[in-house]
């Protein structure tokens, strides 16, 4: 590996926050890329910056490097990594982040049409590393030059993912290298409410709003749902807290969604559900009982589902029969257990059906750097490792 470049890496994050706080041109870039609500962004970005932390950073790369700290293996990065980044602001930096501390090349792909931050991230980028860093690259909507870069890293739904396969095959030959970030997501488990009293119960509905308004549920740590142990009228009351817990986080953020295709749909959904009698909430969203498992999809923007379970069965039980979800598109659970031995258990249970994360709630969307992304390694996929077994010369007759 190339020569860490801490310094020039903490300069970068020093134009980009000061003492935790986003910077204007930061702020003012996400806004330009149609999120508005300065007060929801700015929330947004003081969890990126949890989860750019240079020393954390840098110690990601190091323990996964470790596997191949072998002097028979020869480590050899690709020259230059193409990134095709979603249009959730901030997805997709931390491989780019990875990559610097190795010093590769990297060539980013906005979204059509919402490239501020990328270009703003740029700008920062060439004045921390100057002309002797790792390159930070633009490519302009219609220039297809990511296609021949060694790997690609990409970050989007499904579809997304199985098109750039689609596309790299067709430009090139053999085995393309891309790795696929695809649709994920999370919810909030709460074992059993008995164990929390009134007043604890609406902190954690207040830390579980967070999880749910931030980046408007678009994002893979947005709980889109949750697992809730108790009686049937526990559970209504507590859902009748996040609901309220919800509208707080709203105010606070100004972050009631504008896209009139969000509107529209939450003014069906919100009919609907007051018909079945099953919305709890007054505000722009709310928390919604559900009969049926978690099925993972978005109902409403700022609205999560809530699925009543029985604290005596046991979590694996639970997770099989309540979470109508594959585990490939499994991401995090908020945990939020009192009893330590119950919270092993459900830790357990919850990593065996899938997710790749488990943390306590309100901190789904500020992963670890060393989250392993999707499960997998964040480094270790971008090398070509060869194996040298040396030993005695050939017997030559």
């Amino acid at each position: 590996m190339t020569s860490i470049r801490t310094d020039e890496l903490d300069a970068l994050l020093g134009r980009w926050f000061d003492d935790g706080e986003p910077a204007d041109g930061m702020v003012d870039a996400v806004v330009r890329d149609g999120w508005p609500g300065r007060e929801l962004v700015e929330a947004g970005l003081r969890r990126h910056r949890q989860t750019w932390q240079i020393d954390s950073i840098v110690e990601a790369v190091r323990s996964e490097l470790r596997a191949v700290d072998d002097s028979r293996m020869v480590v050899r990065w690709p020259d230059c990594v193409a990134h095709i980044w979603p249009g959730l602001p901030g997805a997709g930096v931390t491989p780019v982040l990875l990559g610097a501390v190795a010093g590769v090349d990297q060539r980013i792909r906005p979204p059509s049409g919402s490239g501020h931050l990328a270009r703003w991230m740029a700008d920062t980028w060439s004045e921390a590393f100057g002309d002797s860093g790792p390159a930070f690259e633009i490519v302009e909507p219609g220039d297809d030059g990511w296609l021949d870069a060694e790997l690609v890293v990409a970050s989007g739904s499904d579809e997304t993912i199985d098109e750039l396969i689609r596309r790299r095959l067709e430009r090139n030959t053999g085995r393309p290298r891309l790795i696929g970030y695809g649709h994920g997501v999370s919810l909030g488990v709460v074992p059993d409410l008995g164990a929390w009293s009134d007043s604890e119960r609406v902190e954690l509905a207040y830390d579980i709003a967070a999880d749910v308004v931030l980046w408007h549920q678009q994002g893979c740590f947005s709980a889109r749902g949750l697992l809730v142990g108790g009686a049937d009228d526990e559970v209504d009351d507590f859902a009748i807290e996040v609901g309220r817990a919800i509208a707080r986080r709203e105010r606070e953020w100004n972050a009631v969604p504008e896209d009139e295709g969000w509107v529209a749909q939450r003014a069906k959904q919100r009919g609907l559900a007051d018909f079945q009698g099953t919305r709890r909430g007054d505000e722009f969203g709310w928390a919604q009982l559900e009969d049926d498992p978690f099925s993972g999809e978005l109902v409403a923007p700022h609205v999560a589902t809530i699925h009543r379970v029985d604290p005596q069965v046991e979590p694996m039980e639970v997770l099989q029969t309540k979470v109508d979800v594959p585990a490939e598109n499994l991401q995090g659970a908020a945990l939020a257990a009192r009893d330590v031995a119950e919270g092993d258990r459900w830790r357990q249970a919850l990593a065996r059906r899938g997710f790749t994360r488990i943390c306590r709630p309100g901190d789904l969307q500020a992963p670890p750097a060393g989250w392993w992304h999707d499960g997998r390694p964040n480094i270790l996929d971008w090398l070509n490792v060869t194996r040298v077994d040396a030993g005695d010369p050939p017997d030559i007759d």
